[in-house]
């Protein structure tokens, strides 16, 4: 080997070299990511897997970030304040990811939710309250507009029930909307949207008993009204923040944000694109 060659050889090794030690350590969020939310509860069986796929045990004060996948088992429970306010408990024996998450106090603000199995009770922010907040699940679409409710999936096979997506209002109003129709659900109504059998929404008569608290339900008493007195007030102190972060760095407000381009003005628009294909099912260890 000449020593021009091996000069090029020593050159590029000494370039890669460093960019192979500065690789994202496993589980953790790369340090530019602004956080969705915070944990706030955390019990038993509960895992964070991140868009790496690499897993970790959350705790107390962690950040959960757009694109976490967040899974429970029998004894799991997990509860996150969100950036724009709103708030979301997740139930045992539940997967669900953060697919989209802007909350820069703005107009692109945005919440997009997939939930593959199990529910998750929610107190929607100042996302939800501007109808710019959806959640998806293999059979249906749910549009919300600032509300207090839960959606619920149970999967083919089980013996909870029929299978399909369900939601159950608590405060405010929902969409429940599949290739079939829709239909809206207001405060102390559930509806179902049966898995696959091509059948329309429907809302139910009675409440399904395997709609249950859990051991913290109490967080969600009065929690609607306490987070409606303090959005607005949390979004310009948000949206002035993102002013502030932009204008050290020189760029627009939405550089480094996912592109807005083409999203629908609201979430329970007939015309809005087909809806991306669901991961495959994953249990928490």
């Amino acid at each position: 080997m000449t020593t021009h060659k091996l000069s090029i050889l020593l050159l590029i090794f000494g370039t890669l070299l460093p960019a192979a030690f500065a690789q994202q350590e496993p589980g953790r969020a790369p340090a530019s990511a602004q956080p969705a939310g915070k944990v706030v509860v955390v019990e038993g069986d509960t895992v964070f897997r991140d868009k790496a796929g690499a897993e970790r045990r959350p705790k107390v004060g962690d950040a959960l970030y757009e694109g976490d996948r967040l899974l429970t088992g029998r004894d799991g429970e997990v509860h996150v304040s969100m950036a724009d306010g709103g708030y979301i408990g997740v139930r045992p024996n539940t997967e669900m990811s953060i697919d989209l998450f802007v909350a820069d106090g703005g107009k692109d603000d945005r919440s997009e939710i997939s939930l593959v199995k199990g529910s998750f009770r929610t107190v929607t922010g100042w996302i939800g309250k501007a109808h710019a907040a959806l959640i998806r699940t293999l059979d249906a679409t749910i549009g919300v507009r600032g509300t207090d409710h839960e959606p619920l999936v149970i999967p083919p096979g089980s013996a909870q029930g029929e299978a399909g997506t369900y939601d159950r209002v608590y405060i405010g109003a929902t969409t429940l909307e599949t290739q079939t129709g829709s239909v809206g659900l207001e405060a102390g109504r559930a509806g179902l949207a049966p898995h696959g059998a091509g059948i329309p929404p429907r809302v139910l008569a009675i409440i399904p008993d395997f709609f249950r608290p859990t051991r913290n339900e109490a967080r969600f008493v009065g929690l609607h009204d306490r987070i409606q007195q303090q959005l607005e007030k949390l979004r310009e102190e948000r949206g002035f923040s993102e002013d502030a972060r932009s204008a050290d760095r020189g760029r627009p407000d939405s550089a480094g944000r996912p592109d807005t381009a083409g999203r629908p003005e609201t979430p329970g628009r007939a015309d809005r694109p087909p809806r991306p294909d669901l991961p495959a099912r994953s249990r928490a260890k």
